[in-house]
């Protein structure tokens, strides 16, 4: 890193180094050279791996002697499909220009995009320009157009080209749009173009010049169906949901919050966690960590209390015994909170009807295969139908229950109810959730801003084992506490469990309900590859597809258990 001049530039050049496809980037030298010629006070924000051993640093010898060169790392748990998100964080010029590292742009071509600036807040370099010059090849051509005429179609906005690939913000306005993004790899740039224009920003054009037609990503099969299937999703979001149509809820407040984080042993993942945690974009916190027995454990205001191998629930209560903060923010070891996490959460406990604020565990980019998987199956609607917002970000909304991976509560509430009380595990989170619901008549409120990141257990052996402890309990709770009503939801698996295995000798019986067997199968099977297509690849599309199986049926086994059984080993309540 350079040490940056007091004096701040008009301009932001942001290089993706994370996203080239060789260890050349003429994209990149092509703007330098354009920056000199065009006289502008510019810095260079280099987005790269944050563990990257490169011969040479990122632009070596092509940074001009005086410019500002800041290199930033890019989250891993959110991957490159963030790294405009970390570099905004970075720039400091009043217009961020962002260009693909991988094309050969002509000379003249961000003097043509700075040209524009006094036109909108956007400028793109659009192929479908008039004085565009490019070599894209016909049937890419061809297919870009449809794509762009669809798009307008779907959300009834112009959007001159849905997949620029040179772009100028203006700062101030690329950041409001990031807040509202949710990072669509394959369709990244129509998502903030779709934001900006529902927003009221300003989008202007600039031709697209290109020396050559070098290193263009084919538009392979699992390419273009990505494609459409990340599309349909922004524009759910955006015509149904009104997702992108939120506001962020300034903090006025910044009340001590204590995070609590249970965990039998320091570990990898509790390290990264603890990482994010200190990199929290909050002033008042500590962090109370509450291992099995004493251990050091490193990092800025933790404190570690030793607990004896108990249950999670317990290991909470002791935790909020010892915390100092009015609020209890919890996390397990192998979560990472995002920088907004307590930020966006805050605001709400201005309402003294709110005890508990959270939102979605989303999985890591850097998870293994199988555990992409995994987290790929608790997203499908088919696996978690009405909860899906617990894994995804889904418009806020008053919820009845969160998971304690992310769960932010009033300790005052919190120490009113009892707190956990409970040796159950998994559930202890929704029996603690249905106390300050039902006991104290309070909300818990969801927002997609609240957002960690959760490691998945990989398919099959680890994550099955998960789901069948929650199957088992959630049967039981469903007979054991009545005050957490019956809900349909939590028999269907068992209830496609039970029609799976008496398919054959019901259709024996009733030959008529073979059609309705066969239509059954068939949404179900549509639904199923839709989810697995997502992933881009046959492997992992078919993990996935069987992944879904296997938790509908393990699910629907021992649910059933969990309903029939006398008494649970973890329950130690009198009968």
């Amino acid at each position: 890193m350079v040490t940056v001049p007091s004096e701040r530039p008009e301009l932001s050049l942001v290089v993706p180094w994370c996203l080239r496809a060789t260890d050349e980037v003429p994209g990149a030298y092509a703007a330098l050279q354009d920056l000199q010629r065009l006289g502008v006070r510019y810095e260079v924000v280099v987005v790269d791996a944050p563990a990257a051993n490169h011969a040479a640093p990122p632009l070596a010898g092509r940074v001009p002697a005086g410019v500002p060169t800041i290199r930033v790392p890019f989250n891993p748990l959110r991957g490159v499909a963030f790294f405009l998100e970390e570099a905004v964080e970075a720039c400091r010029g009043e217009w961020t220009l962002v260009a693909d590292p991988n094309l050969a742009y002509q000379p003249g071509q961000i003097q043509a995009i700075w040209a524009q600036r006094a036109n909108g807040e956007i400028v793109i370099a659009s192929k479908f320009h008039p004085a565009a010059d490019h070599e894209y090849p016909a049937l890419r051509r061809g297919l870009l157009a449809v794509y762009r005429w669809g798009t307008a179609r779907l959300f009834g906005v112009w959007v001159d080209d849905p997949q620029p690939a040179v772009k100028l913000y203006r700062t101030a306005r690329l950041r409001q749009l990031l807040q509202r993004a949710l990072f669509k790899p394959f369709v990244f740039d129509l998502e903030l173009l779709v934001i900006a224009l529902r927003t009221g920003a300003c989008v202007t054009t600039a031709p697209l010049r290109l020396r050559r037609a070098l290193l263009y990503l084919p538009w392979q099969p699992f390419n273009i169906v990505r494609i459409a299937l990340d599309t349909l999703s922004v524009w759910y979001r955006a015509r149904v949901q009104r997702y992108y149509d939120r506001n962020q809820r300034p903090v006025t407040e910044t009340p001590m919050v204590s995070i609590v984080i249970p965990c039998v042993a320091p570990s990898a993942r509790l390290t990264e966690c603890l990482e994010s945690c200190g990199r929290l974009a909050y002033p008042a916190y500590e962090i109370i960590v509450l291992p099995d027995a004493p251990c050091p454990v490193a990092g800025a205001r933790v404190s570690v209390v030793p607990t004896g191998p108990v249950p999670p629930g317990v290991k909470r209560d002791l935790g909020v015994r010892r915390a100092n903060g009015t609020l209890i923010a919890f996390l397990d070891d192998d979560a990472a909170p995002a920088r907004g996490w307590l930020a966006r959460a805050i605001p709400y406990f201005s309402d003294e009807r709110v005890a508990g604020v959270g939102g979605p565990a989303i999985t890591p980019a850097n998870d293994t295969l199988r555990q992409v998987c995994s987290g790929a199956v608790y997203n499908s609607i088919l696996v978690t139908g009405t909860k899906q917002y617990r894994y995804i970000p889904e418009p806020a909304r008053d919820v009845e229950e969160l998971p304690t991976s992310n769960l932010i509560v009033r300790k005052r509430d919190l120490l009113q109810v009892g707190g956990f009380d409970t040796s159950f595990w998994p559930g202890e989170d929704t029996i603690v959730c249905m106390k300050l619901t039902r006991q104290l008549a309070k909300r818990i409120v969801y927002d997609p801003d609240v957002l960690v990141f959760h490691h998945r257990r990989p398919l099959f052996g680890p994550h099955l084992r998960q789901i069948l402890r929650y199957a088992e309990h959630r049967g039981y709770f469903v007979r054991r506490f009545r005050a957490l009503g019956f809900r349909l939801s939590y028999c269907l698996p068992t209830m496609f469990t039970i029609a799976v295995v008496s398919a054959g000798p019901v259709v024996r019986l009733w030959p008529a309900t073979a059609a309705a067997y066969a239509a059954g199968l068939v949404v179900y099977g549509a639904i199923a590859l839709t989810y697995g297509l997502r992933a881009g690849n046959l492997r992992m599309s078919a993990l996935i597809v069987l992944g879904t199986v296997a938790t509908h049926v393990t699910y629907g086994i021992y649910f059933l258990k969990g309903l029939l059984v006398p008494r649970l080993s973890d329950d130690r309540r009198p009968a």
